[in-house]
């Protein structure tokens, strides 16, 4: 009896998660969020920027190696930053994670343009804890 039980919760939250996850896909430089396009993400050099649909820049992306000895070999972290806001985090995620993180925490509002308020939550949650311990 506690087997089922435990096998139907466990199902019903995987369908809860599913169903709320966005299909994150980025093609031809265009970023789409459940087949909607949402964003611009071009090569700049060695680095990137993420435009709104109208090719305004909204955030530059820095790419670092960590050099920290515990990272793994080739290892390498963004550093974002969100131009006219004088704000920056620093994360080690792909750019598709990057995408949907942006998304999530609204930091585009529906006009494209940054979100000041949403951006000052992600500089609280993510912050630039990851060059301070490189240049250690």
């Amino acid at each position: 009896m506690k087997t089922k039980i435990l096998i139907a919760v466990f199902t019903l939250f995987t369908f809860t998660q599913i169903s709320f996850a966005q299909k994150i896909k980025i093609k031809n430089e265009i970023a789409t969020v459940d087949g909607v396009e949402f964003l611009k993400i071009k090569k700049d050099k060695s680095d990137k920027v993420i435009t709104n649909l109208n090719d305004k820049e909204l955030i530059f992306i820095r790419i670092f190696a960590d050099t920290r000895p515990s990272a793994p070999q080739y290892s390498t972290y963004h550093k974002l930053i969100f131009i006219g806001l004088n704000k920056t985090i620093e994360i080690k995620e792909s750019d598709k994670n990057i995408i949907e993180i942006l998304y999530k925490n609204k930091a585009i509002d529906e006009n494209g343009n940054l979100n000041d308020d949403a951006i000052s939550l992600l500089v609280e949650k993510y912050g630039n804890e990851i060059s301070p311990q490189i240049n250690n």
